[in-house]
């Protein structure tokens, strides 16, 4: 159920996204790598990211000595998920995958979801560009896992400069998230 206190200054950001849970932070980075920390993740963890990307999408898992392992993209310049599921079949300690929604362009969010649940992966959708997205789940926001939205001067939606958010149905996380961004 969402929160409906009109006073709550995340009340449209959470009703947009129609997430339980956002958490303003400074930069869709800082969201990417907050929700990583947050699940525990650090040395020997590996995780998946797309080659077309910016290079947050895979310094956030360095910053917590992760190993990325790059998958190529498809047509869509999206993550490449039959690569993904064939690379899952073989290699070991991989953690998270972070698929980018790039240019608005959704992910195949069913199918992702059935290779995460089968290997166990957390799902941290890079959505810098997809603000206003819908994927084939429904809104990109609306996650048990978490997607992380920039609202960087060339984004979408801005906040003058620099500003981020990491939306998730997770109570738990978006709570561990809060408290590190806060200074830990």
């Amino acid at each position: 159920l969402y929160n409906h206190n009109f006073h709550d200054p995340l009340y449209n950001l959470k009703d947009y996204l129609h997430s339980n849970n956002v958490v303003c932070v400074n930069s869709c980075t800082a969201a990417l790598h907050l929700a990583l920390a947050a699940k525990g993740f650090g040395r020997g963890d590996k995780f998946i990211v797309p080659t077309y990307t910016f290079v947050a999408s895979a310094e956030v898992g360095e910053y917590l000595d992760m190993e990325p392992v790059f998958v190529d993209c498809d047509k869509d310049y999206n993550i490449d998920l039959d690569q993904v599921y064939t690379l899952l079949k073989s290699e070991k300690n991989i953690k998270a995958i972070i698929p980018v929604h790039f240019a608005g362009r959704p992910v195949d969010m069913k199918r992702l979801l059935l290779i995460a649940r089968e290997f166990d992966l957390f799902v941290l959708e890079d959505a810098a560009h997809a603000f206003e997205t819908v994927s084939n789940l429904g809104k990109v926001g609306n996650t048990n896992y978490a997607a992380a939205f920039s609202f960087y001067a060339n984004k979408n939606i801005t906040t003058g400069g620099e500003g981020g958010a990491l939306a998730t149905n997770d109570f738990d996380l978006s709570e561990k998230v809060r408290t590190m961004s806060l200074h830990g």
